[in-house]
């Protein structure tokens, strides 16, 4: 659907929608070439679209590279799925509809100062967490889920902007 890949600022790879970086957001040495490089109000944004508004299934995935551990640090959010690191390590998030929220995560150490591999995927049966290609938490749960015209935020969430991700995100 969609790929920043912060090689050179926040424009679509597949030319879909693009982004904008936000704040104190920047271009910095990424893991494959550049990255974004996310500190304190430094975020991109993506305007809405209906390509991404996934109700069915979805994979949101990124490499991270923490300077610093918030509580929450969203690495990529929309209303309804956002993935993020935490103190106890990483999950990924989705909402439904009906207001209904689930979360699957593994408590893990430290993600700092490491290039690490996060994917986060919802089949529309189950819900998954992968950290370096492995399967890391997995957890059952049904149903379409909550779209919104909300902006995708890539370093902080829309709905919460304290969620700020501190460090780089690539591809």
């Amino acid at each position: 659907v969609a790929w920043w890949s912060g090689d050179t600022d926040a424009s679509d790879v597949l030319g879909q929608v693009h982004g904008s970086l936000q704040g104190s957001a920047s271009i910095g040495a990424g893991f494959v070439s550049g990255a974004f490089n996310l500190s304190a109000g430094g975020y991109v944004s993506v305007p809405d679209t209906a390509i991404l508004d996934l109700t069915n299934s979805i994979t949101v995935e990124a490499w991270v590279y923490e300077h610093s551990q918030p509580s929450i640090g969203t690495i990529v959010a929309k209303t309804g799925y956002s993935l993020t690191v935490q103190a106890a390590g990483p999950t990924f998030n989705v909402s439904f509809p009906n207001h209904s929220y689930i979360g699957v995560g593994i408590l893990t150490s430290s993600l700092l100062n490491q290039w690490t591999h996060l994917a986060g995927t919802y089949d529309g049966s189950t819900l998954r967490l992968f950290i370096n290609g492995a399967l890391s938490a997995s957890t059952p749960v049904a149903g379409l889920l909550k779209s919104s015209q909300n902006p995708l935020y890539i370093g902080q969430d829309f709905e919460h902007p304290g969620y700020q991700f501190y460090g780089l995100i690539d591809e």
